[in-house]
């Protein structure tokens, strides 16, 4: 995920999203973007969340603002 994390903001890739909010489009990009997202959860929630509705949502948001 270097990839990600080292990419300035002008090589940002541009995400196309359903009506679901499910990501669309180039199947690489939704790839890395799963990836990068369950690295992400893995990193910032806590084991003793076991569902994600649980999780708060000041952290939701803070990832959010991350990606």
């Amino acid at each position: 995920m270097l990839k990600v994390h080292g990419r300035s903001s002008n090589e940002k890739l541009v995400v196309t999203f359903n009506k679901c909010g499910q990501p669309i489009g180039d199947k690489k990009i939704r790839y890395e973007l799963s990836n990068f997202m369950g690295t992400l959860v893995k990193d910032h929630v806590s084991l003793t969340h076991v569902n994600w509705h649980l999780v708060p949502q000041e952290l939701k948001n803070k990832m959010l603002q991350y990606i």
